[in-house]
């Protein structure tokens, strides 16, 4: 499909380029009318980006800018870590507890833990950047290249500029086992359905399987807050969400409340995912 981007409105579809995804387009979850609406609604305070598990091209209602990744980085931390230990049954039991931090707290420490287990294994950050960048172009996505430079006291992973229908992308490719066999898919996914009662905002709201956020800063002190995750639509099939919101005021508090408010738009608009297609090649 010919990505098409509608500036005016804010609004943009893109093909999912989720390995094996060869066969004929599936129905997009979110229709014209719905990506009006929501700009409407939200303008350039928020993003949405859906697809399915099946092929469905990636379609975005909102803000168009590629927003820093901030702790949501941290699955891919953590996807590279069960990959370099040979799958889930391999892990050690610091990394279990460091995994379940970071992604249920999203603790800095574990997570730092992690990525500094990945530094010492592939040689520092600039490689460790192209590895995990590397795990993006398996999952489809050919634009997002990990960052390797940080800001102020904040990871270099985490400033990653990670739009979000790559993240949605992401999430579909994960699902599907592409990046992972499919013990350390469920071992990952479940890590990420049950976060602390303070991170359940937004996709936690709308019964998400799985989820993770991040948030933070941009260098004039207002915070974005996104998240991404897997929500089951009325068809009973997985679509692929990620949610961007950028509040008026600025505040990591209206930041969470905008994004429950686009978590809630989702619940009402995302049309029913086709049925999963698995990897052609799954990982292993």
């Amino acid at each position: 499909m010919i990505a098409m981007v509608l500036l005016a409105t804010g609004c943009a579809t893109v093909a999912n380029r989720g390995p094996g995804l060869t066969g004929p387009v599936r129905p997009a979850l979110l229709q014209s009318a719905d990506q009006v609406d929501f700009s409407a609604k939200f303008g350039n305070r928020a993003s949405v980006a859906v697809t399915d598990l099946a092929g469905a091209p990636i379609v975005r209602a909102g803000d168009v800018r590629s927003p820093y990744a901030w702790s949501t980085s941290k699955v891919l931390i953590v996807a590279q870590t069960l990959r370099d230990a040979g799958g889930s049954a391999k892990l050690t039991a610091t990394q279990r507890a460091k995994i379940t931090l970071a992604l249920a707290a999203s603790d800095n420490e574990a997570a730092k833990v992690l990525y500094d287990q990945l530094l010492a294994r592939h040689g520092g950050v600039a490689a460790t950047a192209a590895v995990l960048t590397t795990l993006l172009r398996r999952a489809g996505d050919p634009t997002t290249n990990v960052a390797t430079v940080g800001r102020s006291s904040y990871t270099t992973h985490g400033q990653t500029l990670w739009s979000a229908e790559m993240q949605a992308q992401f999430m579909s490719s994960l699902a599907r086992n592409c990046l992972l066999d499919a013990a350390s898919t469920d071992y990952l996914l479940n890590a990420m359905s049950a976060p602390i009662a303070s991170q359940r905002f937004g996709l936690g709201t709308v019964g998400a399987l799985a989820y993770k956020g991040g948030w933070g800063p941009d260098p004039g002190g207002a915070y974005l807050v996104r998240q991404m995750g897997l929500v089951r639509t009325s068809s009973g099939k997985l679509a692929a969400v990620a949610i961007t919101a950028r509040p008026t005021d600025g505040t990591f508090a209206s930041g969470q409340t905008l994004v429950s408010q686009v978590a809630a738009w989702a619940a009402t608009h995302v049309g029913p995912a086709s049925a999963a297609v698995p990897c052609a090649t799954p990982a292993s």
